[in-house]
C-alpha cells in the first residue's frame, strides 16, 4: 500500500474513533507548496492526454514538471495549459460529467476510469478542496508561467 492510501485509511479510522468517543480534533494545518523538477526526457502528467501534450520545448535544465501539494494531495502538471484547464474544470459548482476537448468538441466519459478527473480521490473533488486548489493555483500561476514550456495542442 502506498503512503497516500495508508494516510487515507488512518484518517478514516481516526474519524470513526472520534465519532464513537465524542473526541473533537484540531483542524489540520493547511499545507500548500509547489516545486518544479526537470528531467532529461519529456514526461506526461495524468492530464496530458486529455488536455494538451507538453511541447518539445526544453529549458536548459531539462523538461519541467510542476508539482503542487495541497494538504496531503500532490498534483502534477506538465504544462501551464494543464494548470489553467484544472482551474476551469474545478471552478463550476458541479464537476462535469463529460469532457470538453481544447478544440471545443464534447465527448462522454467512455470508461469510468479513463479521464484524469475520475482518478482523483473523493476528498479532492469536494467543493471546499476545489476552491482551495483554485485559489492556490491562481496565486502561483504568474510565478510558474515563465518556468514552464509553451504548449501545443494534441
Amino acid at each position: 500500500m502506498n503512503q497516500h492510501v495508508q494516510l487515507q485509511v488512518a484518517r478514516r479510522l481516526w474519524g470513526r474513533i472520534e465519532s464513537a468517543y465524542g473526541i473533537e480534533s484540531k483542524p489540520a494545518i493547511d499545507v500548500k507548496r509547489y516545486w518544479i523538477t526537470y528531467s532529461a526526457t519529456r514526461q506526461a502528467s495524468p492530464m496530458s492526454y486529455n488536455v494538451l501534450m507538453p511541447s518539445s520545448h526544453r529549458v536548459a535544465e531539462g523538461y519541467p514538471m510542476l508539482w503542487v501539494e495541497i494538504d496531503d494531495f500532490t498534483f502534477r502538471f506538465a504544462s501551464v495549459h494543464e494548470v489553467q484547464h484544472m482551474i476551469d474544470v474545478f471552478r463550476p459548482l458541479m464537476l462535469p460529467r463529460r469532457h470538453v476537448w481544447p478544440d471545443g468538441s464534447v465527448s462522454e466519459f467512455r470508461n469510468q476510469n479513463s479521464h484524469w478527473l475520475s482518478r482523483l480521490p473523493a476528498e479532492v473533488k469536494a467543493r471546499k478542496f476545489r476552491l482551495k486548489t483554485i485559489e492556490y493555483l491562481e496565486e502561483i500561476l504568474p510565478e510558474v508561467k515563465p518556468l514552464m514550456p509553451v504548449d501545443q495542442a494534441v
